[in-house]
C-alpha cells in the first residue's frame, strides 16, 4: 500500500445491487499524518453508513511482514453503540492482539476513519510495504451472531475486495 486518499484509494470497488447499501464498499485507503508519526490511518468509504443496523463489522485488512493486521468499526454491541479496534493476529485462543482505538465516521460522506497506534500493528515504518490489502464488511444475525462465529459461517453477508 502507498499513501492514499479518497481520490486515489488503494482499494476500489463499484456500487453493488446485491448487498445492503450500509455494507457496500466503495473504496479504502491508508495514510499517515506528518504531525502524528506514531499512527497509521485507514479510511473506508461505504455507499452509506447506518448506525441503525446492529452487529455490523466494517474493516480494512492487510499484512505487514507476514502478520495479519486489521482495523475497523463495530456497530451495535451495547454501550457504546459503536466502537473502533485495531491490531494484529488472526485465529483462536489468544492469537489475536486487538485494542480499542480512536476513530470517526461521517454519515454524509459514508467515510469512516481509524487512527491506529503503530505499536498495536507491529510498528510499521515510513516506506514499509503493506501487502494483501482488502476491505471487508459483514453483519452477524440471530444465534450465530450472538455466538460470535466468524464471517466465514455467514457467506450471504460477507463482502470482500482483494
Amino acid at each position: 500500500a502507498i499513501a492514499g486518499d479518497e481520490q486515489n484509494p488503494e482499494i476500489q470497488d463499484t456500487s453493488e445491487d446485491d448487498v445492503f447499501p450500509y455494507l457496500d464498499i466503495i473504496s479504502a485507503w491508508f495514510f499517515e499524518k506528518s504531525d502524528e508519526p506514531g499512527y497509521l490511518f485507514t479510511s473506508l468509504k461505504l455507499a452509506e453508513i447506518s448506525s441503525y443496523h446492529f452487529k455490523q463489522h466494517l474493516t480494512i485488512h492487510w499484512e505487514y511482514n507476514g502478520i495479519e493486521c486489521a482495523a475497523g468499526m463495530d456497530i451495535g454491541y451495547g454501550t457504546p453503540w459503536f466502537s473502533f479496534a485495531g491490531g494484529y493476529g488472526h485465529g483462536w485462543w489468544f492469537q489475536e492482539h486487538y485494542i480499542n482505538i480512536s476513530g470517526e465516521y461521517d454519515l454524509s460522506t459514508g467515510i469512516l476513519t481509524c487512527k491506529i497506534p503503530k505499536e498495536a500493528i507491529k510498528n510499521p515504518k515510513k516506506g514499509d510495504v503493506l501487502t494483501n490489502t482488502y476491505a471487508l464488511t459483514f453483519q452477524r444475525f440471530g444465534f450465530l451472531g450472538r455466538c460470535g462465529f466468524d464471517r466465514l459461517f455467514l457467506p450471504p453477508f460477507k463482502y470482500i475486495i482483494t
